[in-house]
């Protein structure tokens, strides 16, 4: 609720800060003043709602326009305010149309694989492990001539790719490090201390949420609930260094600003951190250890399914040897 009403207060001060219409790319029809007074009218009283006094419009407009992502790109919205980040497509020498991609010819096998899951006729049914596998193999982000080549390999238009890789979180559109980090924002590991996470790694690594390294190995990301609020607070890891056949997508989790910066610390050397899961429990026990099934239960036991085999293959014995015996005495 607090992101939606902070995201809505930015969005108006934007809209507010202008006073022409035109200058906000907005468009109205040949016949549309009624229109255009009403929505002026609606866009008003939001606008005296969101902001009470024009300093403060300026203010957070001044802090959207200073919002920048990894590419230099200015955005009149504060990225930051969001879980994911704001991929915006822009031609670029190595992110055009007019390039070709293809799977190397290791991955060809896989691709091979995943399609014959399915039926010649549903083959658009591979696109997600198709983008997924694609991802891995070039460096954690979908360029639009890999899009492109998936949607040649599922015999579809391209947009129908494009639909697919811009509405999932998993799938990145920007150039991520070696190394994507996540920190879960959600609601469990928030109140267990998930920003104070984010803190600490945004301070080791020297870059914001949404932000590469200089040296390209590191990007701090966030990620919407990873199902592991048991164990809050946590991280997830994409590893990319080892393309494909390395790949690693792993969970940190009961996380303390300073084991999670020990964590960063490990993957800089290359190394893999002694401990994948909680760092601090087995699993998902609870943290003062575990209140039930200490002793051996009582029961209702599960049957001895050894002993259930050996009757029905008894049985079945004895069916066989009657039925022949039958059919003796037939003859």
């Amino acid at each position: 609720t607090t992101t939606t009403t902070t995201t809505s207060r930015a969005l108006s001060s934007v809209v507010a800060s202008s006073s022409d219409l035109g200058t906000m790319g907005l468009t109205m029809g040949p016949s549309s003043n009624h229109r255009r007074g009403r929505k002026e009218g609606i866009r008003s009283n939001n606008i005296n709602n969101a902001a009470t006094n024009e300093e403060e419009r300026n203010a957070v407009f001044r802090q959207q326009r200073s919002a920048r992502n990894d590419n230099k790109t200015s955005h009149f919205i504060n990225e930051r305010l969001y879980s994911v980040g704001l991929m915006v497509h822009r031609d670029s020498a190595d992110n055009n149309s007019s390039l070709k991609w293809t799977f190397s010819k290791e991955n060809e096998t896989k691709v091979q694989t995943i399609l014959k899951r399915y039926p010649p006729n549903y083959k658009r049914s591979a696109m997600i492990p198709l983008l997924d596998l694609a991802q891995q193999q070039n460096a954690g982000y979908l360029t639009v001539p890999v899009m492109n080549h998936i949607a040649e390999l599922l015999e579809v238009a391209p947009i129908r790719v494009y639909e697919v890789a811009t509405f999932y979180s998993m799938f990145n559109r920007s150039k991520v490090g070696s190394y994507h980090v996540m920190v879960c924002g959600t609601t469990p590991c928030m109140l267990r201390g998930s920003r104070d996470i984010e803190k600490a790694l945004s301070e080791h690594l020297g870059v914001k949420k949404f932000e590469t390294t200089r040296d390209g190995k590191f990007t701090l990301g966030e990620m919407e609930c990873m199902g592991c609020c048991v164990n809050a607070p946590m991280i997830a890891v994409a590893d990319y260094t080892g393309g494909v056949e390395k790949y690693t997508y792993n969970y940190y989790e009961d996380l303390t600003p300073e084991s999670a910066v020990s964590i960063v610390q490990t993957l800089a050397q290359g190394k893999m951190p002694e401990k994948v899961g909680s760092q601090i429990r087995n699993k998902a026990e609870p943290v003062t250890g575990t209140t039930t099934l200490n002793t051996e239960p009582t029961g209702p036991n599960c049957r001895d399914l050894a002993k259930l085999k050996k009757e029905l293959e008894a049985a079945a014995a004895e069916a066989a040897k009657a039925a022949a015996t039958e059919a003796a005495a037939k003859k």
